[in-house]
């Protein structure tokens, strides 16, 4: 009697647990689906962020050798170059386009970024690991593994000093057209790659969410 009495329990306990998560992930949704938004509204001017970075980038650099280093870089040199002068393109580079904003746009992504990859730090991987072993099933485990596995990745791409220079996302290829040379797209590259590998790990995650819930309820 006991025992069957304990099992009632422990699997109400788990079902107000799994409640619980499927709460969280609807409030990592509702984040997600704003930052796929505006990413993909950044994404639609990215030949002018080409241009943007184009702009910023210091006239010692040899896009032969050199990239874009790291988010740090970036951020310094489009602070100094938006302090130091005004920007006024011509037409022939559709004046309606602000440059600087497109730079602030790109900077703005990256920090909504950072505050989904808190959510998914503090609140959804510390609940998931507050399930006790015995009731959490095989799959359960290899999801909540995989995100953490995809959480410290999400940290490198964010941490300013990481290097971008060998960062690579097949989507850059697409915009092959709007460099002025091979060796500008390489210079390049790493820093147009960070976007659309935060977006591929932050969809990875949903659908983790997703097959960890659908794993569990069965049980």
């Amino acid at each position: 009697m006991y025992y069957f009495l304990l099992s009632d329990l422990t699997l109400n306990k788990k079902a107000e647990f799994l409640d619980l998560v499927r709460k969280l992930h609807r409030d990592y949704k509702g984040h997600l689906d704003a930052a796929l938004i505006a990413t993909g509204q950044f994404e639609k001017a990215t030949r002018y962020f080409i241009r943007a970075l184009r702009k910023i980038k210091p006239s010692e650099l040899d896009t032969t050798t050199d990239s874009f280093s790291s988010l740090r870089e970036i951020e310094n040199l489009i602070s100094l170059w938006t302090a130091s002068e005004t920007e006024s393109t011509n037409e022939e580079e559709n004046g309606d386009v602000d440059l600087r904003s497109l730079l602030k746009s790109f900077l703005t992504n990256i920090q909504n970024f950072r505050i989904l990859r808190q959510l998914v730090k503090m609140e959804i991987i510390q609940t998931l690991k507050q399930l006790p072993e015995e009731l959490e099933d095989e799959l359960q485990t290899r999801s909540r593994g995989e995100m953490e596995i995809l959480l410290s990745a999400w940290t490198g791409l964010l941490n300013r000093d990481s290097d971008l220079t060998k960062l690579q996302h097949p989507k850059v290829d697409s915009y092959q057209q709007y460099f002025l040379s091979e060796e500008e797209m390489g210079c390049m590259y790493g820093v147009l790659s960070v976007i659309p590998k935060l977006i591929d790990i932050v969809n990875k995650i949903d659908f983790l969410l997703v097959k960890y819930l659908m794993d569990s309820s069965t049980v």
